[in-house]
């Protein structure tokens, strides 16, 4: 009997681990991931968050390798910054993926490369990256509100790309009531047993050798945080990512009182728009402007916010604007980063050189 139960044991756990095996080279084949080091979680609310106190690498399907840094306080740096108000000029950036700089080591995101610019200028000046992929304009509001205003920066900068229109629309931070007032998300602890799991495990040295190691791990892992981050607070499907009026209303909410909380903290409020590659390509070729980009500078307008964007700067380039680009990745490239790092600081060069220095 016992015999039995350890060949049907030992039949069972050898078929389970040639499915896995058959799994990781379809994927590896069909459906390639990008591996190493985990550098966001969700946490207990099932928030997403930079993993604090992390260096690590991430491996690319097309063969390319970065480093990443994170301070302990969940911030894409080598260091800790001050809280409170500091005799230098402090600049912080908001925003998604290109913010922090996906695809890139730390020394090639935009706001490293403006951070050195200024120090080679002799200028006394912080650049803060607040940037989370995968994230929205709501996260934005919700990093202020948290911890942003502790650092007091003289300028606060959302970078903005079109799919934080969609973003948006996950309820993930707020909700909002008829008088468009905000309201956090009640703090509900996980709850179901998925979810439970899932938060438990993120944490443990085995997660994070699959997530450098399984293309099946890595796929898996990110269908179910992508089920896991929905919120019953999400707006009817939009499989063609069709901007609508709800979109941009819910957008404008946002952005409103993102720059009324940087505001009454004594900081200025820019947005800067950063195109998609489609997005340069048509303005290079046809001269229009995207229907993402038009929204955004209406909201800004109406709000009075000051608005620049980076499409007519990467036109310029001519067809040279592919290098700004990488390669099967929808993030800038190295040199694309240093060139909007250069522009940020030929727009900001002399409220920096005013400022406390």
């Amino acid at each position: 009997m016992l015999r039995k139960i350890f060949f049907r044991t030992a039949a069972v756990g050898l078929g389970l681990s040639f499915s896995l095996l058959l799994g990781e080279v379809i994927v590896r084949y069909k459906r390639p991931q990008v591996i190493g080091t985990s550098l966001s979680a969700l946490d207990e609310h099932l928030r997403k968050v930079l993993k604090p106190g992390v260096k690590g690498y991430k491996m690319h399907p097309n063969g390319y390798r970065y480093t990443f840094t994170h301070n302990l306080q969940g911030l894409r740096a080598f260091k800790e910054y001050l809280q409170g108000r500091v005799s230098w000029y402090r600049i912080l950036m908001l925003g998604d993926s290109f913010t922090y700089g996906f695809s890139v080591s730390d020394n090639e995101t935009f706001p490293f490369f403006l951070q050195d610019i200024c120090q080679r200028q002799d200028l006394s000046c912080e650049v803060i990256n607040a940037g989370v992929g995968g994230t929205g304009t709501d996260y934005a509001l919700y990093f202020f509100q948290k911890l942003g205003w502790k650092f007091f920066p003289d300028i606060a900068i959302l970078c903005f790309y079109y799919n934080d229109f969609f973003d948006n629309s996950q309820g993930a931070y707020y909700i909002i009531g008829r008088d468009e007032k905000l309201y956090e998300q009640p703090l509900v602890k996980t709850s179901s047993l998925i979810s439970s799991i899932f938060y438990k495990i993120q944490n443990t040295g085995w997660y994070d050798f699959l997530m450098k190691h399984s293309h099946l791990f890595c796929l898996l892992k990110n269908e179910l945080s992508g089920y896991l981050s929905k919120s019953k607070n999400k707006l009817p499907g939009n499989p063609e990512r069709k901007i609508t009026p709800q979109l941009i209303r819910l957008t404008q909410i946002y952005i409103r009182a993102l720059r009324d909380h940087v505001m009454r903290n004594g900081s200025d409020f820019l947005v800067f728009y950063l195109p998609d590659y489609s997005e340069v390509e048509n303005f290079l070729r046809q001269g229009e402007v995207s229907e993402y980009e038009t929204a955004l500078r209406q909201i800004c307008e109406s709000e009075e916010i000051e608005f620049f964007s980076f499409n007519p700067i990467f036109a310029q380039l001519g067809e040279k604007f592919k290098s700004i680009y990488l390669g099967g990745d929808i993030h800038f490239s190295p040199y694309g980063n240093a060139l909007v790092a250069r522009h940020i600081f030929d727009y900001l060069k002399g409220r920096i050189s005013k400022s406390k220095n």
